[in-house]
């Protein structure tokens, strides 16, 4: 599907049609990625139209949406839940942005991790 829509599922054995509501569509883009944070209780989501978005599955809103500091797109994230909660996000760049999502009315963005040559390429090994 090229859509771009997210679709939220049921998978319980009791019930019928696992598909829950409508797909939601929150980017303009492919979504490249997804997470869970418990504070607030939402999905962060990732796509190349260069934005993140938090998510509340449960209302079906958006919370917040960051569109700024990616320049082609954000490709990875990962939620780091110690010291207050931070997500990291890499895109197509040489840095990897860090933000503060749990702050949800004040600036989420802190800052970035800056000293590659070359376009990071993953975040997966950091330890949470």
């Amino acid at each position: 599907m090229k859509d771009f829509k997210l679709r939220v599922w049921n998978f319980s054995p009791f019930v019928r049609n696992p598909l829950v509501g409508e797909p939601i569509n929150i980017h303009k883009g492919a979504i490249t990625d997804i997470v869970e944070i418990r504070n607030p209780p939402c999905i962060i989501t990732c796509s190349l139209d260069k934005t993140i978005k938090m998510y509340n599955l449960e209302k079906r809103m958006l919370i917040r949406s960051f569109s700024e500091h990616h320049t082609n797109g954000v490709k990875q994230l990962k939620y780091i839940p110690g010291f207050g909660g931070h997500l990291l996000s890499r895109g197509f760049e040489v840095y990897i942005n860090v933000w503060n999502p749990e702050n949800i009315y004040g600036e989420s963005f802190i800052g970035q991790l800056k000293g590659h040559k070359h376009p990071v390429v993953s975040i997966d090994d950091i330890k949470t």
